[in-house]
């Protein structure tokens, strides 16, 4: 969906890749009808052996395991779960500021909550957590534990408590 914007992501993977080096690797999954548009931009931008197409998975976390932090660039969004998924593998989070993932990375927390679609200024903020192994790991940790007060248990007592309230 255009609305996930990762074709902004491309822009930042090939100037991570001359910042870091050739290891760096942006991993897509999932299908779409600009898959085709994605593909088109790798090949123009030279950063093929920097993207993987993973296209539909059954196995997210196995994927996120794989990853040192998590890129979201929504133009819009609601609560989105692919961030709260991330934040449950105990990734850090970079994603643009709005609503939605606002509501679920405390910015400089546990990621960053970027408000521009300025490729240089993402790829300086995954250039210096990927330089501070540190502060991956806070930010991770910090993930873990927030996105605990989403978990389905609590959500429905949080929502039951609604509801009797307004019976009343």
């Amino acid at each position: 969906k255009k609305r996930k914007n990762q074709i902004f992501l491309l822009d930042v993977v090939e100037k991570l890749k001359e910042k870091v080096n050739k290891k760096i690797k942006l991993i897509i999954c999932g299908h779409g009808r600009l898959e085709d548009v994605l593909k088109a931009r790798v090949k123009e931008l030279g950063i093929e052996e920097n993207i993987i197409f993973a296209g539909y998975r059954n196995d997210l976390y196995s994927i996120l395991s794989l990853g040192d932090i998590f890129l979201f660039s929504s133009l819009q969004e609601g609560l989105p779960v692919a961030v709260m998924e991330a934040m449950a593998t105990g990734l850090p989070v970079v994603c643009s500021s709005v609503r939605g993932n606002l509501d679920l990375i405390d910015d400089k927390m546990g990621g960053y909550t970027v408000e521009s679609f300025d490729s240089g200024l993402w790829c300086d903020l995954i250039y210096g957590l990927l330089m501070d192994g540190n502060k991956i790991k806070s930010f991770g940790e910090y993930n873990l534990e927030k996105i605990k007060s989403y978990d389905r248990s609590i959500v429905e007592k949080k929502m039951r408590r609604i509801y009797e309230f307004y019976e009343r």
